[in-house]
């Protein structure tokens, strides 16, 4: 049986990976438009080596290394081995590698990394200081860290709405603690941005956005937003009509937001971008 080293390493290879793997297809095309806004940065670079930290389904590390082409590669790594299984069968490119680890603990060779890229991949750390110290240690001096992170749950009404609506039949979790991880707790810029100076950045920048998000179809939404997000834990562990009656409570909530196209609800984000010295 394998040893984890952390909460996060366990999570995220055992129901949290199986989780994501799960809705992998819907996640990556709900956050396909953001995941544009790094590719805009990224048409700065050539002939450079990458490492996305985090890549999930690695949609934009396949992307990246397209966009890039020949004379670049992108390292996409990621914690969980069930992810990566599925990001393997999914995406190819002559560029583009993988990599298990934990980006917090692993070993680089040092001044290995031209550019540190990751949407949303980085908010999970157990210790960030010491991540972000590592990650600076694996990049050239003066290479570029590129990151997309979640601003505050209030302004992200795409988790914010139906979990709301679940938490009128669900018991709602206590939110996390200041520094443990979890998806909004890099969303404080000024205490982000002390954090990166400490671990070796410098030209540390937050440029705010808010996108518009497309959840799918009324039931994919639903779906969705029962096995991510914050409502999900709580749904996973409720009885059998307890998860019927929050089924249809974000249904109810949801189909407010419906369209044409599918569900549709806003996302806020920084694109934090920083110098390795």
């Amino acid at each position: 049986m394998k040893e984890y080293t952390t909460e996060m390493d366990e999570y995220w290879n055992e129901a949290g990976g199986r989780k994501w793997v799960d809705n992998l297809l819907r996640i990556e095309k709900t956050l396909e438009p953001i995941g544009s806004k790094m590719l805009e940065v990224m048409k700065e670079e050539a002939q450079v080596k990458v490492l996305d930290v985090g890549c999930g389904g690695a949609d934009l590390a396949a992307k990246t290394a397209s966009l890039l082409g020949q004379g670049s590669e992108v390292i996409a790594s990621d914690i969980s081995q069930h992810i990566l299984d599925e990001a393997k069968r999914n995406q190819r490119s002559a560029n583009l590698r993988f990599l298990q680890c934990d980006v917090e603990n692993y070993d680089f060779d040092p001044h290995l990394f031209d550019v540190v890229i990751s949407r949303f991949g980085v908010m999970f750390f157990e210790n960030p200081l010491k991540a972000f110290t590592n990650i600076n240690k694996s990049m050239k001096k003066g290479g570029r860290l590129n990151l997309l992170v979640w601003k505050a749950f209030d302004d992200n009404l795409w988790m914010k709405v139906p979990a709301s609506a679940a938490f009128k039949v669900l018991e709602k979790p206590e939110p996390p603690k200041e520094g443990e991880p979890g998806p909004f707790s890099l969303c404080d810029s000024d205490a982000f941005g002390e954090m990166l100076s400490k671990a070796g950045f410098d030209d540390i920048t937050f440029a705010s956005n808010k996108l518009n998000l497309n959840l799918g179809s009324l039931n994919e939404a639903v779906q969705l937003m029962t096995q991510l997000g914050p409502a999900a834990k709580p749904y996973g562990e409720a009885p059998s009509n307890l998860q019927k009656q929050a089924r249809e409570s974000m249904e109810a909530v949801l189909s407010q937001h419906e369209s044409a196209s599918g569900v549709v609800l806003p996302s806020a984000f920084w694109l934090v971008r920083a110098t390795a010295l």
